[in-house]
């Protein structure tokens, strides 16, 4: 792999089974949290771990030049965000890559393409899968 770190941008059990994961594929992690957050297991079986600075309890796993600072800091090479949080922002994944680390997700393009639910439908559909009618 061109990377021994992965720095994960997400807490609780989801950074906790990302830090299981990587263990098995021989990788390091780097978690980013905030103090109310701090003696969560993730944080606590990381590698490395970085706080970061806002007041509001999940406002510090939205800043993505804070996320990005802290994967340059932790030496990761990647960064998974999981699911919820910046996972879902095309934004965030075009971000990491101008930084030269890799995204572990989705291509930022297929972000947004499929972070609009009747666009998404809609793409599926001309590509041959059956979609389910939806009151959208």
């Amino acid at each position: 792999m061109p990377f021994d770190t992965v720095l994960i941008a997400n807490r609780g059990e989801i950074a906790a089974r990302i830090i299981k994961t990587l263990r098995k594929l021989g990788l390091r992690s780097a978690v980013v949290y905030r103090e109310v957050d701090a003696r969560s297991p993730a944080v606590f079986h990381g590698r490395h771990s970085d706080a970061c600075q806002r007041s509001h309890a999940d406002r510090g796993y939205l800043d993505i030049a804070q996320i990005i600072a802290a994967a340059h800091k932790a030496g990761a090479g990647a960064v998974r965000p999981g699911y919820g949080f910046l996972s879902e922002q095309a934004q965030f994944a075009t971000a990491v890559i101008k930084a030269g680390i890799a995204f572990i997700g989705p291509a930022p393009e297929t972000i947004e393409l499929m972070g609009k639910k009747i666009r998404a439908g809609s793409f599926v559909q001309s590509s041959g899968f059956p979609v389910v009618p939806s009151a959208n």
